[in-house]
C-alpha cells in the first residue's frame, strides 16, 4: 500500500476518463442560464451551446455548474422503487390550492419537485406538497441541495400537515433563497400561520430535520448530515395519522421554481427508517473540514492513519487526526444525527452510540474503551455501522465540488489549469481534479456576506436625531420588523431620511435584497429607496408606502469602495420634522469577487 502525502491525494481523488466534454448546464450570480459542451480555459469555463458563439465565464462568476458525466455512478445501495407517478412507493404528489399543477419526479435517489403557489402563509397554504402518510411520533430529514428558478420569497422544506385543504393545521420548516430558515405553525384549521423561529445565515444547501414526539416539533438544521443544530421547537396538536413530506412554494402565481431533495429519510421514532427515499449514505471519510471522500472498504485504523481503498479502487491513507467520521457501512441518513458533535466513540447498528476511546481497528471489528463496556470489540456492518473520532467543523468554503465518484469538497479556493480543476483544500492541500471527472462545482456559503454582518456604518440623518437611533439591524423576527405582513429576521431598518454607508474597499460583485416600507409605518407618506455606488446612483424604487408590495433590489457593486443606502422621502420635510416612517432592507447579502 501506498501511503500519501496530503498535497499527493491527487492520486487518490482524480479518475482519468477520455477528455471528451461533458454536457453541463451553468449558472451564473447575475441569473443567467447555459446549457451545452463545457471545456476549461485560462481560469474560466467555457460554455457552447447547441448554437451560437462560446461563452466564457471567469470562475468568479458561476453560482453552479452542473456536469453530466461518463463517469459511472458511485456504488449506493438500492432506493425505493418507483411508484406510479414516478414516484417511490407510497410517496403522493398533492397540488394544495395552486393553479397550476405542480410537477414531481424521483430519479437517481433525489426528489425534484417544481412547483409554483402563492406561499406557506396566512390562513391559506398554496404550493406542491410530496407526501406519504405516518403514524404516531416520527422524524424526517432531507437534504435540500438545489432550488432552482427561485426569488428570495420562495419557500422549501418540509411540512406535516393533517389534510390536504389550504388551511389544514400544520407545521412546516423552510429555508430561503438568503440562507434564512422559518419554523412555521398553524395550531388550527383556518387560523393564520405563526412563526414560531428562525435563523439566518445557514449555508446552502443544508440539511434539514424535524422530529414529532406527541403534540411537542423540533427543527434542526445541518451543515453535513451529522452534527445537528436546534432551531426551536413548537406544540401542535396534530392528528395520529398525518402527511409528512417535502413542500415548494414559489410565491410568485403560476411561475414554477424547483427545488431538489436527496438523503431523504422518513421513519418512526420507535421502529426505525420506513420508506426512505433515499435509504442510505455509502462507506465515506468525513473530514474535519466537511470534506467527505467515498471509499468502498476502509482497511485499518492504525499508527495514527486511516488506511482505506477509494471508491475509484486505490489504497491510500489519512492522518486519523484529520477524519472526524468513518461510515463503515451502508446505513440510513437519519442515523448521522445519532453522532454526537464532539464526542469519540462508535454508533451501533441499533442507533445507540458507545462513547470512548478508539484503540484500533483491524477492517473487521473496531477497539474501544469505554466506561460502559470496558474493552469491547464491535463487529463491522452487524454491530457497529460508524466511527467518530473528532468534531467536525467545516469552513465556509469559496466553492462546493462534487466529482462523480461520491467525493465533496469544501473548497477555500478554485482554478483552472489547463483542462484541470485545482483546488485549496484545508486538510488536503492542493487537490487536482480533471474535467471528465467533475459532477458539480457550487459557490460555497464563503462567498456571501450579509451587510449586518460588515462593520457598522457610518450614519446620516435629520438634525437632532442622534445616529444611533435612527437605524437598528434585527437578527431575529421583531414587532415591526415585516413587509407585506411577512415578518423579517434578518434585516436593516432606518428612518425616512437616513442613509447608511458601508466600506466595501470593491470587495464584492453583488448588492441584493427585499426592500420596502415597514408594514408599521403609516400608508400615507412614501419613500424612495436608493443604492449609492461612491455616491452614484446605482437603483432607485418608484415611491412606495406601507400599502406597496415590496421589492427584490438587485445591483451590481463590482469595484464599488463605498456601499449606501438611502430612505428617500419623496416630499422634503422641514428641519426637525420626524415623521415615523421606517424603510427595512431585508435580507441584505453581498455576493464576495
Amino acid at each position: 500500500m501506498v501511503r500519501f502525502k496530503l498535497p499527493m491525494l491527487v492520486a487518490l481523488l482524480a479518475v482519468l476518463l477520455a477528455p471528451s466534454s461533458p454536457a453541463a448546464t451553468v449558472r451564473t450570480l447575475d441569473g443567467k442560464t447555459y446549457d451545452g459542451e463545457i471545456k476549461f480555459d485560462a481560469n474560466q469555463l467555457v460554455v457552447t451551446p447547441r448554437s451560437g458563439l462560446d461563452i466564457k465565464l471567469d470562475m468568479s462568476n458561476i453560482l453552479l455548474a452542473s456536469f453530466k458525466s461518463t463517469k459511472p455512478a458511485a456504488p449506493a445501495s438500492q432506493a425505493a422503487a418507483p411508484g406510479p407517478l414516478g414516484l417511490p412507493d407510497s410517496w403522493q404528489l398533492r397540488d394544495i390550492a395552486t393553479n397550476k399543477p405542480a410537477l414531481a419526479k424521483y430519479a437517481d435517489r433525489q426528489f425534484r419537485i417544481m412547483a409554483g403557489g402563492a406561499g406557506i402563509e396566512g390562513p391559506r397554504d398554496s404550493g406542491g406538497f410530496v407526501c406519504q402518510q405516518v403514524a404516531g411520533d416520527a422524524s424526517l430529514v432531507v437534504h435540500l441541495s438545489k432550488i432552482e428558478l427561485g426569488n428570495p420569497l420562495t419557500m422549501v422544506g418540509v411540512m406535516v400537515r393533517d389534510k390536504f385543504d389550504p388551511g389544514s393545521r400544520m407545521v412546516a420548516f423552510v429555508v430561503r433563497l438568503t440562507r434564512h430558515t422559518l419554523l412555521l405553525r398553524r395550531h388550527k384549521d383556518g387560523a393564520g400561520m405563526n412563526q414560531m423561529a428562525a435563523t439566518t445565515g445557514d449555508a446552502f444547501p443544508v440539511w434539514l430535520k424535524l422530529t414529532r414526539k406527541g403534540t411537542t416539533w423540533d427543527a434542526f438544521t445541518s451543515r453535513d448530515g451529522a452534527n445537528w443544530v436546534s432551531v426551536g421547537e413548537t406544540d401542535v396538536e396534530l392528528s395520529d395519522n398525518v402527511y409528512w413530506g417535502m413542500v415548494v412554494s414559489n410565491r410568485k402565481g403560476d411561475d414554477l421554481c424547483t427545488a431538489c431533495f436527496d438523503n431523504v429519510s422518513l421513519g418512526n421514532t420507535t421502529g426505525g427508517v420506513i420508506n426512505a427515499s433515499a435509504p442510505v449514505i455509502g462507506k465515506c471519510l468525513m473530514l474535519r473540514s466537511g470534506s467527505v471522500i467515498a471509499v468502498s472498504t476502509v482497511a485499518s485504523i492504525a499508527n495514527k492513519l486511516v488506511s482505506f481503498t477509494g471508491a475509484d479502487g486505490r489504497q491510500a491513507a489519512l492522518p486519523a487526526a484529520d477524519v472526524a467520521r468513518i461510515i463503515l457501512a451502508p446505513m440510513a441518513t437519519g442515523m448521522l444525527g445519532k453522532l454526537p458533535d464532539r464526542n469519540a466513540g462508535v454508533l451501533l447498528a441499533r442507533g445507540d452510540f458507545v462513547e470512548g476511546e478508539i484503540r484500533g481497528f483491524d477492517g473487521r471489528a473496531i477497539s474501544l474503551s469505554s466506561v460502559l463496556f470496558g474493552l469491547s470489540n464491535f463487529v463491522v456492518g452487524s454491530e457497529a455501522v460508524a466511527v467518530a473520532l473528532a468534531a467536525i467543523d467545516p469552513p465556509h468554503g469559496a466553492f462546493i465540488v462534487r466529482t462523480a465518484n461520491g467525493n465533496s469538497y469544501l473548497a477555500n479556493s478554485a482554478k483552472i489549469d489547463a483542462d484541470t480543476l485545482v483546488i485549496e483544500e484545508d486538510f488536503l492541500g492542493t487537490v487536482r481534479l480533471a474535467r471528465a471527472d467533475l459532477a458539480e462545482i457550487r459557490v460555497g456559503g464563503g462567498r456571501f456576506s450579509f451587510l449586518s454582518e460588515l462593520q457598522p456604518p457610518s450614519v446620516e440623518t435629520h438634525s437632532g436625531v442622534v445616529p444611533s437611533t435612527a437605524w437598528t439591524v434585527h437578527s431575529s423576527t421583531v414587532a415591526g420588523a415585516s413587509l407585506d405582513g411577512i415578518p423579517c429576521a434578518n434585516s436593516i431598518t432606518c428612518l425616512m431620511g437616513t442613509s447608511l454607508s458601508w466600506n466595501l474597499d470593491g470587495q464584492y460583485k453583488l448588492f441584493v435584497c427585499r426592500g420596502g416600507v415597514s408594514d408599521a409605518s403609516p400608508p400615507t407618506v412614501a419613500v424612495k429607496l436608493v443604492v449609492l455606488g461612491d455616491g452614484k446612483e446605482l437603483y432607485c424604487s418608484p415611491p412606495r408606502t406601507s400599502r406597496d408590495e415590496a421589492g427584490i433590489i438587485s445591483v451590481n457593486v463590482s469595484n464599488v469602495k463605498m456601499l449606501t443606502l438611502f430612505a428617500h422621502p419623496v416630499v422634503a420635510t422641514g428641519p426637525g420634522t420626524q415623521l415615523p416612517v421606517t424603510v427595512l432592507w431585508s435580507e441584505p447579502s453581498l455576493t464576495k469577487r
